[in-house]
């Protein structure tokens, strides 16, 4: 067990919030940036050593912990129900944020269904099918998932 060294016991610019204040949200690790969004840690670990455990069980990718439903993220012991309500929300927001409004967006190849679709698909586990609805000029009308195998693909093991 880990003892707790409080994050208010920390210097003043080594804290996550106080950090990003004022050097900028670059200067934070995805660990710290996690962390401010967890609000606060468990009785024997910091909001940043909860953070890195999280990160850890993901091998540190960080879109695959963003893939975490509500569920997956309440498994993680310190996290509740308002902390992985938040995490989902923010991680969504960015989901969001880095698609195009749709009627911009032309298909045309499958590079472009594959960048069009990758924020939604990109480093699932399991399966899905979505249908994407196009105008005679391929540009996106709207899209959907019409199903979801929740059995784990099968991920080759790569031994060196």
């Amino acid at each position: 067990m880990s003892t707790r060294f409080p994050i208010n016991r920390w210097a003043p610019d080594d804290r996550p919030r106080e950090k990003l204040v004022k050097y900028g949200h670059k200067s934070l690790t995805n660990s710290e940036l996690l962390a401010i969004l967890l609000g606060s840690g468990t009785p024997n670990e910091s909001a940043v050593m909860l953070a890195q455990r999280m990160l850890a069980q993901y091998d540190n990718h960080l879109d695959r912990l963003a893939q975490c439903s509500v569920e997956e993220l309440c498994e993680f012991h310190g996290v509740g129900l308002a902390k992985a309500t938040r995490l989902a929300a923010a991680f969504e927001l960015v989901r969001r944020h880095k698609q195009t409004p749709l009627n911009r967006i032309q298909l045309s190849s499958s590079q472009s269904v594959f960048e069009f679709l990758q924020p939604h698909l990109g480093n699932l586990q399991h399966e899905e099918f979505w249908v994407i609805y196009l105008n005679q000029q391929h540009a996106v009308l709207t899209h959907e998932q019409l199903s979801r195998n929740r059995f784990l693909v099968f991920q080759p093991q790569h031994h060196f």
